[in-house]
């Protein structure tokens, strides 16, 4: 049986209890000793219930110091009575009897609900009231006729009597708190709601001289407005007679004191850091393969995360915990006080993972120092590659919107980064976690309209690229939006094999052709030779001398052609060398002519030449351009009609030389000039006349070789051939 895979989750097992005993330990050193200050002030649902009894005995013996209630109810009887009789109606305002009760609705009062809830909800009311009545009782002073409006008193005066009893009821139903108020004038007790404050057993109690009553309330401080009455108020949290609810809170804080003193104890976290240590020693001692295979997997996670994240990650965990240590708090304890499972694992494992962020930050940093270069491997190195070469295409493209643009989506990643690390820094841990996230789903939306927007810039400049065929491979691309690049990159493949499989089928065309114009000129050349034997023989036999001077004519033209698909091969094949030499261009020209000038009297064609009298020279291959002269002349002697003119033409300019050869066609042109520079192409369909079809190929490959120009232009039955050739420097 393999006991390697138990061996590995045993101690996997007691690495994770390290790193937990390790963070325990780190989170309970951050507790801080909660002082007792006694359940009043370190209960808030306690605290809140003194304080809203405060305010209602300041509603009942100041603000209600001197309200009569019976007086209130005889004036409000009479009120309505008044409004009936004077003409108005008294159908929305309740009628009450002497004790101030409504008539119809008596046995409702005291059970519509909680009278402490209702006494909270009535606090907005009472306060706009107390704002427009400063004193209740001269509400029921003045004579009916005095008043200027009747219903607004009567409202009023019905509001000031629904709140003085809802005091009334609340403070007579309040059992939780014991009060007792003391009239330091008088000397005597003027109210209490127990037998003997003094002499009970309480948890706490508080005077209205206390902090906790600075509330401003009516428009002043609660404890301020006692002292101006000269009262002395007490109010305890009896041991008896308690609610429930009340007694869960006194519970409640007495657990909270308790956890308190335990968690922020010396003892707890060095009990943690002990035994994480005690297990650590264990794991070198006897497991230390699985403990090193542990931490590079964990830290291989940690290093596929983007260097920013780590970065901020670890600036944030870091102000954190220093603020923590600064500020230290009980919120561990207000936790564990309510058993607040999910609080507590949640606080433990984000230390744990904090301790982990720290640890693993230190190690990166380390790392960097001994080899920076690794900077390469990380994923902002790769983003920032992408980006200059999307900017160096953006820039090739003269996309300046989108290079634009792309700084754009840099400021607005970067920008961010100071308030987050402030923010997450000082805020609770949930909340910086939270803000990450959202930053990493801030980032990822920049990153996809980056991606977006740039993959469109560069596949428009592919495609204008691959147009002009300035562009062989297309680099593949990866990630969102990559698609339609590699599709396209497919088809230039595509494309590049079509092209490189036509460039090799014309290759070995050509090689064919060269081949075989080199094995038909060995035996030509005997043909030649023996027909040339034959001719000088005194054969008397007329019919086998015309027989002979025809096998010698086309032999000569089969040679003729030969030589051409000879040379046309030599020229496509890149195997020509040229011999350049500064020379004269005219002179050249002028030569041309003499050598033809036989040919050109037989001919009956007029030529008019206009050249320059002054030598022009060219770097030039002069026997190479003997042949492009002698080929469009001959061209001009061959498909002209007699009686025309032919037309010769240079002209000089700054930088080049332009010569132009004009004739009218023999046969007519009604096709494009371009054709005519295909190999094996002539103006003659009928190919009646001498020629091979590859002259004005040959002649246009030299003249390109000279880094010059070939043109056809046809206008009608006018062929114009216009060379044009560079000057050099």
């Amino acid at each position: 049986m393999d006991t390697r895979s138990p061996n590995k989750l045993s101690a996997y097992f007691i690495i994770i209890l390290i790193w937990l005993c390790l963070a325990c330990g780190f989170t309970v050193s951050l507790e801080s000793v909660m002082p007792n200050n006694g359940y009043i002030h370190d209960n808030a649902a306690i605290r809140d219930s003194v304080v809203r009894l405060a305010k209602n005995m300041q509603r009942y013996y100041i603000y209600y110091k001197n309200f009569d209630e019976d007086a209130a109810v005889d004036y409000l009887n009479g009120l309505n009575n008044y409004i009936a009789r004077e003409g108005g109606t008294a159908q929305n305002t309740p009628v009450v009897d002497i004790f101030g009760r409504e008539v119809e609705s008596d046995a409702d009062y005291v059970d519509r609900g909680d009278v402490k809830t209702q006494i909270n909800e009535e606090n907005e009311n009472f306060s706009l009231l107390s704002a427009k009545v400063p004193y209740p009782e001269e509400l029921y002073s003045a004579d009916y006729s005095e008043l200027e409006d009747p219903s607004e008193r009567r409202k009023l005066l019905s509001e000031a009597l629904e709140n003085y009893r809802n005091v009334e009821n609340y403070l007579s139903a309040m059992h939780d708190l014991h009060f007792y108020l003391y009239d330091k004038r008088m000397g005597i007790c003027i109210a209490t709601n127990t037998e003997d404050i003094f002499d009970e057993k309480y948890y706490d109690y508080v005077e209205m001289s206390d902090n906790i009553f600075d509330e401003a309330f009516n428009g002043e401080a609660l404890n301020l407005s006692f002292a101006k009455q000269n009262y002395i108020c007490l109010i305890s949290l009896p041991v008896a007679g308690l609610s429930q609810s009340m007694t869960d809170e006194i519970n409640y804080t007495y657990r909270l004191y308790t956890v308190n003193k335990v968690i922020s104890s010396m003892y707890l976290p060095v009990i943690f850091y002990v035994t994480g240590i005690i297990l650590l020693l264990y794991i070198l001692l006897n497991k230390r393969s699985e403990l090193v295979s542990f931490r590079e997997r964990i830290f291989g996670y940690y290093m596929q995360l983007p260097l920013t994240l780590k970065i901020i990650s670890f600036i944030i965990i870091v102000m954190y915990f220093y603020r923590r240590m600064l500020y230290r708090n009980y919120t561990l304890s207000y936790l564990a006080a309510s058993v607040n499972i999910t609080g507590i694992a949640f606080r433990v494992l984000s230390a744990a993972a904090a301790f982990v962020i720290v640890i693993m930050g230190f190690e990166h940093v380390i790392k960097y120092f001994r080899r920076i270069l690794c900077l390469n491997d990380e994923p902002e190195a790769r983003l920032a590659e992408s980006f200059l070469r999307d900017m160096s295409i953006a820039a090739k493209a003269n996309e300046q919107l989108v290079m634009c643009f792309n700084v754009i989506i840099i400021v607005m990643w970067i920008l961010p980064l100071f308030p987050l690390v402030l923010y997450a820094s000082n805020a609770p841990a949930i909340n910086a976690v939270f803000a990450l996230c959202i930053y990493c789903l801030y980032c990822l939306v920049l990153w996809i309209v980056f991606k977006y927007i740039n993959n469109t810039s560069k596949l428009k400049y592919y495609i204008r690229e691959m147009a002009n065929g300035n562009i062989s491979v297309i680099p593949e691309e990866k990630g969102a939006f990559s698609k339609p690049i590699n599709n396209l990159n497919h088809v230039n493949e595509g494309l590049r094999a079509n092209l490189e499989e036509m460039i090799k089928s014309e290759r070995l065309k050509t090689e064919l052709i060269t081949n075989v114009s080199h094995d038909l000129k060995t035996p030509l050349t005997s043909i030649i030779n023996y027909l040339a034997l034959l001719k000088a023989l005194d054969i008397k036999d007329e019919q086998a001398k015309e027989y002979i001077d025809i096998a010698n004519d086309k032999a000569k033209r089969l040679n003729v052609l030969i030589q051409d698909l000879f040379e046309a091969s030599k020229l496509n094949s890149g195997q020509m060398k040229l011999e350049k030499m500064p020379s004269d261009v005219v002179s050249l020209l002028r030569q041309t002519l003499d050598e033809l000038d036989y040919k050109i009297t037989q001919s009956g064609i007029e030529f008019r030449v206009e050249l320059p009298e002054h030598p022009i020279i060219i770097n030039m291959d002069g026997q190479r351009m003997w042949r492009v002269f002698d080929n469009l002349l001959t061209n001009i002697l061959k498909y002209s009609p007699k009686g025309t003119r032919g037309y010769i033409n240079l002209q000089e300019f700054e930088e080049k030389v332009v010569i132009t050869f004009k004739n009218i066609s023999n046969y007519p042109l009604d096709f494009d000039g371009a054709e005519l520079f295909e190999r094996f192409k002539r103006g003659d369909v009928s190919r009646s006349t001498d020629g091979s079809g590859l002259g004005l190929s040959i002649a246009k490959s030299i003249v390109e070789l000279h880094g010059g120009t070939l043109e056809i232009v046809i206008d009608g039955d006018l062929f114009k051939t216009i060379v044009t050739l560079y000057k050099e420097e």
